[in-house]
């Protein structure tokens, strides 16, 4: 297997409908993992630079449809097919969308994380 220089995981995760958390497959995930593989692959990207792999809840389900790139630790959320055009070229430039990027602290929830999070 090819090692690839990023790694783009799309979470598909589908809960039951009326979950109040809702799901990214919900979102349109399934639809943004099959146009992100059909653009990388277009692009030129997909054997060298990137690939999208699918993958189950990132915990970021208030942020979905979410996209985690690795190994760069940079959390997308709120990612619209419209989107697919700027993130692939960050992947180019070795840049993040910093508009889509989600700060980890918007998943604390519980005040002893916080501060744990500050030392």
């Amino acid at each position: 297997m090819p090692l690839r220089r990023q790694y783009l995981m799309v979470c598909l995760n589908r809960r039951a409908d009326g979950s109040p958390k809702g799901s990214c497959a919900e979102r349109g995930s399934e639809e943004i993992y099959k146009a992100l593989r059909a653009a990388l692959k277009e692009r030129g990207l997909a054997r060298v630079e990137a690939r999208a792999v699918s993958c189950s809840c990132l915990d970021a389900c208030v942020t979905g449809p979410s996209i985690l790139v690795e190994p760069d630790h940079v959390m997308y959320g709120g990612v619209t097919m419209a989107d697919l055009p700027e993130i692939l070229d960050a992947i180019v430039r070795g840049e993040t969308v910093g508009r889509l990027a989600v700060d980890p602290v918007d998943f604390v929830t519980d005040s002893r994380e916080a501060g744990a999070d500050k030392r």
